[in-house]
């Protein structure tokens, strides 16, 4: 939402001539007869009415006073009734500058000695595919701080993952690769690295035998659990690593016997691991098949505890995309993706769950979409970013599962993923135009 938008046209219809008012006096063109209406007669009016209306907040000009003006008089779109910027308002745009990798594919907020900064990755196209990947360490109010880049002997490759390990300001990187000759028939290889806070590689392992990296969670130590995706099979795996890179344990779940699974975001809570994401079920036909949302909680050395599933009330498909735990209320936020068969309309939800993933607390249906990531308020409600016909919406939805939207807002800019900055009143949006800064 622009701070300004354009004002209403205040011409006449086809033929009619407008009346300039000046000191009082109206003049026009008469027909010379002294009354006033003829050639360069002119009608004394001790009126000072003119067709040009008051300014008015609503009429969409910005006039003194007003913050914004975007033609309505709607709450939660950015600018409030009263003209001034609220929840939604679009603050500005980040411009990728020359630093910055052809392609941007995360975006992660980090806490730097109690600083926010953003966290990019992204890659660069090389001679075969996107060859070289990129991280970037940028000011909340998006100044380049520092850009560093990495060519792997691989023909293609993606970031996945830039998660922060500690207060300093050092960070895990995941990605995904492969070469020309495993395309048709191979799942490539995983790859991994520490960066220092000032943008210098610690190490770098870059052909991991693990399945694609999906998620991250950075233990208190510096070693890491990642979940792992076959990109052909859709088998998950867990993979406990090293500070510095060696893969300690591996472990898979959901095997082939049991319901096809998709594991798409991990969490880590009170010493235990989380997995969470869709999984489908069917009978021995396949002639009736359902998904649901699941959540297998293991040990934080991947040893199974327990599995959750939980199915949509509405849909008959239902498969969590992200999630987040809100330490503040202890519960989990999942963003999900619902549907029915044949598929017609997307729709998104956003889910609320004790935070060992067993109990529903809430489940409110947002509306029609593509359901992309999902950050806590802190106060057991969610922002929710998602993609409608390949346009941004983003909007913030408290712990009422029957009340509206606080704010909802929307562009043409394609999302990818959000951060959000509770202390400073900032959401972040990745997109493909750069990143969209809005109000909170």
């Amino acid at each position: 939402m622009a701070a300004t938008a354009c004002g209403r046209d205040p011409s006449s219809g086809p033929g009619e001539t407008e009346t300039a008012v000046v000191d009082g006096s109206e003049t026009n063109a008469g027909d010379g007869d002294g009354d006033g209406d003829g050639p360069g007669e002119t009608e004394t009016d001790t009126d000072t009415d003119t067709d040009t209306p008051a300014p008015a907040c609503g009429d969409g000009n910005l006039d003194d006073g007003e913050a914004c003006d975007d033609g309505n008089l709607d709450d939660g779109d950015g600018c409030s009734a009263g003209c001034e910027l609220s929840g939604g308002a679009l603050l500005e745009t980040c411009m990728p500058e020359p630093d910055w990798p052809e392609r941007l594919e995360v975006l992660t907020l980090a806490t730097v000695d109690g600083v926010p900064e953003l966290q990019l990755g992204g890659t660069t196209q090389g001679e075969l595919f996107y060859q070289t990947a990129w991280v970037l360490r940028l000011s909340s109010d998006c100044e380049l701080l520092w850009a560093t880049s990495a060519s792997l002997p691989l023909a293609a490759r993606e970031v996945t993952g830039v998660e922060q390990i500690d207060d300093s300001g050092a960070a895990w990187i995941t990605g995904w690769g492969y070469d020309e000759e495993v395309l048709a028939d191979g799942p490539g290889w995983s790859w991994l690295g520490r960066i220092e806070d000032d943008g210098s590689w610690a190490w770098l392992e870059d052909a991991l035998p693990v399945d694609k990296p999906i998620a991250t969670v950075v233990r208190d130590d510096a070693s890491a659990v990642v979940l792992g995706q076959g990109q052909w099979t859709g088998a998950n795996s867990l993979h406990g690593f090293s500070p510095t890179g060696s893969l300690d344990w591996s472990t898979a779940y959901w095997s082939s016997d049991e319901p096809l699974s998709r594991g798409l975001a991990l969490e880590r809570v009170g010493g235990e691991l989380l997995t969470i994401g869709g999984v489908w079920t069917h009978d021995e036909d396949y002639v009736s098949v359902s998904a649901s949302v699941w959540v297998s909680r293991l040990s934080d050395s991947g040893e199974p505890l327990a599995n959750s599933v939980h199915p949509s009330p509405r849909f008959s498909f239902a498969s969590a995309r992200a999630s987040v735990h809100d330490p503040i209320t202890d519960t989990l936020a999942l963003a999900v993706r619902e549907y029915d068969v044949p598929l017609v309309d997307e729709m998104m939800a956003w889910v609320r769950l004790d935070a060992s993933g067993e109990t529903v607390l809430a489940w409110r249906s947002i509306g029609p979409g593509f359901p992309l990531d999902i950050e806590p308020d802190g106060e057991g409600g969610a922002y929710v970013l998602g993609r409608v016909d390949n346009q941004l919406r983003l909007g913030h939805h408290g712990p009422d599962e029957e009340a509206p939207a606080l704010w909802e807002v929307s562009n043409d800019h394609f999302p990818i993923s959000l951060a959000v900055d509770l202390e400073g009143g900032r959401a972040y949006v990745l997109t493909d135009s750069g990143i969209d800064v809005f109000m909170l």
